[in-house]
């Protein structure tokens, strides 16, 4: 019986989604901030995200990096999909018992005038919206990035709506809003495992799937290869995306705390005002990113067609650029002069110091995904450790000096680094073949 070939990863068609989708997210993001502003006391307003910001750094590591090796490895073998989701899941749920009591613990301890329902929610909110990242990196590897785009709209609209009514009729409990949060959560989770569930079910087990080596020249297609390990193994490949995850957080926060330390949170408003400009503007390559993963992970072992997605994803980047800095130039200054016209004179001329970072981020792109994809997953962890350590050492120097200017530039030489690193580690470059993902590189 054979695989049936259903929809793959395509680049430009998943992005275009992936990116639509986040864009609409952030706008109805936007519009749920403002009723939280209207409805809650700013003491309340504070409460609720340190609690939700608190909850899913202390949750964090449920992930365990494996949703990455399920979009990575599951376009090489879709029929092992379910099996892969199941493993996944039975091992996040041992570590949520293992991290759910310490965390609560942690969360009573530091806030305990806060009410008991409203901590709840939010280390729910937290906990399920990790839970969520398995169905949808398996709806993207199945090449239906488009039913993932439908789940983070879900999330978001419940969230806004649930913001609204709760506005609408006068509430003004953190814990309701909370609550509606919480709600647009379970749904998505509801929908992604509907959505991915249909998927994995409809793929027919491939004859020989676990019995016939893979002679290395089947198209992804019609590969045979098995993607299954022991749980120690599992755990194991999933240990470099693991730790990164620790990483993530500190781009873009260390700034701010080193502005708050040398100049005051005023400086800090100025420099969050750019920012949020700038991670609106960094959707679309994370889209890009998100969509070239289970595409380059299909083609891992072969670095001469890594190569050719790579230089194929950066022809079409290189048309997006200019039209993302001219429009990013004209829509970011229309969009301050509305909603942050306090701000404008400052926050503006660091947006565009910040928009260096977001090309460089774009043009580098499919290197920092080959890397992600590559045989070598420590490679990823190192360059992501490089990447921070430049920007944390360039804010050490930059900020007391400079201030928010300062700010600004260490988050473009941290993008630099990035890149720098990206492309090195990537081989796109190199006249050998122990770039991206060498035959028997080590793991």
């Amino acid at each position: 019986m054979d695989e049936k070939v259903g929809r793959r990863p395509e680049l430009v068609r998943d992005s275009s989604w992936l990116a639509g989708s986040d864009l609409v997210v952030v706008a109805l993001g936007l519009v749920g901030q403002a009723f939280l502003a209207k409805s809650l006391l700013r003491s309340d307003f504070g409460l609720m995200v340190v609690l939700i910001d608190a909850f899913a750094v202390m949750f964090l590591f449920i992930d365990a990096g494996l949703p990455t090796i399920i979009t990575r490895d599951v376009p090489r073998a879709r029929h092992q999909c379910r099996a892969l989701v199941g493993q996944t899941y039975r091992i996040q749920a041992v570590l949520c018992l293992v991290m759910l009591p310490p965390g609560l613990l942690i969360g009573f301890s530091l806030w305990p005038a806060a009410p008991t329902e409203l901590l709840l929610a939010c280390g729910g909110i937290a906990i399920v919206h990790v839970f969520t990242y398995a169905p949808r990196s398996a709806l993207r590897a199945l090449g239906e990035a488009r039913q993932e785009a439908i789940v983070k709209f879900i999330e978001r609209g419940v969230v806004t709506s649930g913001y609204g009514l709760l506005t609408w009729v006068g509430i003004t409990s953190p814990t309701y809003y909370a609550s509606a949060f919480l709600l647009g959560v379970v749904l998505s989770l509801v929908y992604a495992l509907f959505a991915a569930s249909r998927l994995w079910n409809s793929v027919l087990i491939p004859t020989g799937a676990l019995e016939k080596p893979s002679s290395g020249l089947e198209t992804p297609q019609e590969s045979r290869e098995n993607i299954l390990l022991s749980n120690k193994e599992l755990i194991l490949s999933a240990l470099p995306f693991a730790i990164t995850l620790g990483v993530i957080p500190l781009i873009g926060r260390f700034e701010k705390l080193l502005l708050s330390a040398y100049h005051g949170t005023a400086e800090v408003a100025v420099f969050h005002v750019a920012f949020l400009a700038y991670l609106a503007g960094l959707t679309l390559p994370q889209a890009i990113r998100a969509a070239m993963l289970p595409i380059l992970g299909q083609i891992r072992a072969d670095i001469s067609a890594t190569r050719s997605e790579i230089r194929k994803a950066r022809r079409i980047i290189l048309w997006l650029i200019p039209l993302g800095l001219v429009g990013g130039v004209v829509v970011v200054k229309l969009l301050m002069q509305v909603a942050f016209s306090d701000y404008v004179v400052d926050s503006y001329g660091l947006f565009l110091i910040l928009l260096a970072g977001w090309a460089i981020t774009m043009l580098t792109a499919p290197n920092y995904v080959a890397v992600q994809a590559g045989n070598n997953p420590w490679k990823f962890t190192m360059m992501l450790f490089i990447g921070v350590t430049i920007a944390i050492a360039s804010a050490l120097v930059l900020i007391p000096e400079l201030g928010v200017v300062g700010a600004a530039y260490s988050s473009v030489a941290g993008a630099l680094a990035l890149g720098v690193v990206a492309v090195v580690f990537s081989g796109e470059f190199s006249p050998t073949s122990t770039g991206v993902s060498p035959g028997h590189e080590s793991e």
